[in-house]
């Protein structure tokens, strides 16, 4: 493959307009009371199918109508390889049609000539969302018209370009998606085991324990667990349950922290946009509330309510009352380990119990110190967490290599489909 910057158009590239890249047809409706329409052979599509596609391919729909309803209608069958374009309310989105299919009015669709590359044409009507914005600007029912969208310009290179350029970009798709599926599975395989290690935990030999190998389990008041468990509230086994300052600071600068619950996230803290006060306020503030590093942090009020995170800051800063900090006891409570059980599917439904009944979503000091929790043995809670947590990492791994590669598309695309970058002829498609 030889790839070849450019910042001006080629000869070989062309200014067009959208209704000079093949025939540009509409869709619509069979009436509904009509009831031969309807269930028939032809795939339907909606806009939101499209919103909604995990591909650029469109193979199946929802619904699916008669050869009388399209015959009805204003619906038109479309051939493989058209371009269906959402030109209603949701506008720019875009499929390619794996099957001859008909949509409905909130389309605007193209059926590419012998000039434009179907695929070329997808990438390129899927740069074209701002200017349809601009143009549907104005109305109450964001819609653009097919006059609008037809004479919308574009550039395109001659076919064989745009075939290269294609295959480069789904290249890039496929491996998007290839690592998707990789995450969703590892999401799929880490409830499994979420779920199994907090219910069963681990053997002497590191292994998920085996209730039908008869190995002791016996019935608690949270169900069904091993023997050498118990179950505790956390006032019990932690050494300070505390909540932040219930004033708001009066500055609003400083070389101090001031964490509210928006920065604690589900499983992490996020300080993008953290506060900041004077070490004045801090050190009243950080005289009741003492937050250290390895506490877990709860938000106890507001929208997030339930989140934690494990605080893996060594500065010291300061907490609204939105969040509460839990200092688990020194060689009886693993801070990793209660973070995993509060963000269990078990632990975020019995919080969510918690708050039943109230007015505002809050968790109260009290009722965080007599929630009950499953305790392993120390040196089992230390080996559950680390499982999870390797689990976990590899998840993150895998998320940032997705964005990456999501964000080498995205760059590639802009440059490929503005000749800033030219592939040569001899790139060999595969």
């Amino acid at each position: 493959m030889s790839i070849v910057t450019n910042r001006t158009l080629p000869d070989d590239w062309e200014r067009v307009r959208v209704g000079d890249l093949g025939e540009i047809v509409g869709g619509g409706t069979p009436s509904r009371n009509n009831v031969s329409y309807w269930n028939g052979v032809i795939p339907w599509v909606t806009p939101s199918e499209i919103t909604q596609l995990p591909g650029k391919y469109v193979h199946s729909t929802v619904e699916r109508i008669s050869q009388a309803g399209l015959a009805g209608s204003a619906a038109r069958l479309l051939p493989v390889n058209s371009i269906v374009v959402t030109t209603r309310a949701t506008l720019g989105e875009a499929a390619i049609t794996a099957v001859p299919l008909a949509t409905n009015q909130g389309f605007k669709n193209i059926i590419p000539d012998a000039s434009s590359d179907p695929r070329f044409t997808y990438y390129a009507v899927k740069t074209l969302r701002r200017e349809m914005e601009r143009l549907a600007s104005g109305t109450t029912f964001l819609e653009i018209s097919k006059a609008d969208f037809e004479r919308i310009n574009v550039i395109r290179p001659l076919r064989g370009e745009q075939e290269r350029v294609a295959a480069i970009l789904g290249a890039l798709d496929s491996a998007i998606e290839q690592t998707e599926a990789v995450i969703a599975k590892l999401k799929q395989v880490r409830a499994g085991l979420v779920h199994d290690l907090l219910t069963k935990g681990v053997n002497a030999t590191g292994y998920v324990r085996d209730a039908t190998m008869q190995e002791p389990f016996r019935l608690t008041k949270l169900g069904i667990l091993p023997s050498a468990w118990e179950v505790t509230s956390l006032g019990l086994i932690s050494e300070k349950i505390q909540d932040g300052t219930h004033f708001s600071p009066r500055t609003t600068s400083g070389p101090r922290r001031y964490i509210t619950s928006k920065n604690v996230r589900f499983g992490h803290l996020d300080l993008t946009d953290c506060g900041w006060i004077s070490e004045a306020e801090h050190r009243q503030i950080f005289g009741r509330c003492n937050v250290r590093a390895g506490d877990l942090l709860l938000t106890k009020d507001g929208a997030n309510t339930g989140n934690a995170a494990v605080n893996g800051l060594e500065d010291e800063f300061s907490l609204l009352s939105s969040v509460a900090f839990v200092r688990p006891r020194s060689g009886v409570l693993s801070g990793y380990f209660l973070l995993h059980y509060l963000l269990s599917p078990l632990g975020q439904r019995r919080l969510k119990d918690l708050m039943s009944g109230n007015a505002i979503t809050r968790l109260t000091l009290e009722k965080i110190r007599a929630f009950e929790i499953p305790v392993p043995p120390f040196d089992e809670q230390i080996a559950i967490a680390e499982k999870l947590n390797a689990h976990e990492a590899l998840v993150q791994q895998t998320e940032g290599e997705l964005a990456k590669q999501i964000k080498l598309r995205s760059g590639l695309a802009d440059d490929l489909l503005t000749s800033c970058v030219r592939v040569a002829a001899e790139l060999e498609l595969t």
